[in-house]
């Protein structure tokens, strides 16, 4: 199935229906289609439910949290929402700083699919590390944010 990755992804190519986290990579091994190319860049997925009960939460407070962009939510071409796994860590929390990550994209002009990309892209500034993993890694939330408003300057040129 050709798919331009230029377009996010549809429900399909994303997952099937996965009510619990524990079932996605399965559902996704046993998919008949070939994956878009945001899956490997981007995925694994979880779906609203899945991030409920990973956070223990109810799924209602999940899309409040990615509306505050507290959390990161993607939409597929079909209106699916998916949450890509990156942002969590294994105890079941966000990535610490991600929400002070995603509030400072808030000017920017382009869509979350963009913004997750830039999440997963190796940054010379921070030591060649992906800002998620930057993250992660527990280093300072302000050197990503100064990274988002140099690159936002760029990109508005």
């Amino acid at each position: 199935m050709a798919v331009s990755s230029n377009s996010p992804p549809s429900k399909t190519d994303v997952s099937k229906s996965v009510p619990r986290m524990r079932a996605h990579e399965a559902a996704r091994r046993n998919r008949a289609d070939e994956p878009h190319d945001f899956d490997a860049l981007l995925g694994p997925f979880y779906d609203t439910e899945s991030v409920a009960e990973l956070l223990e939460i109810p799924a209602g407070v999940v899309r409040s949290k990615a509306t505050l962009r507290e959390l990161l939510m993607l939409r597929t071409e079909d209106g699916f929402t998916v949450f890509p796994a990156f942002q969590f860590i294994p105890d079941g929390g966000a990535v610490p700083g991600l929400k002070t990550v995603l509030q400072a994209f808030e000017d920017v002009p382009f869509n979350e699919w963009t913004r997750a990309i830039w999440l997963v892209a190796k940054n010379p500034d921070l030591a060649s590390k992906t800002p998620i993993s930057w993250l992660a890694e527990g280093n300072p939330v302000q050197a990503v944010v100064v990274c988002i408003r140099r690159d936002i300057l760029r990109w508005r040129r």
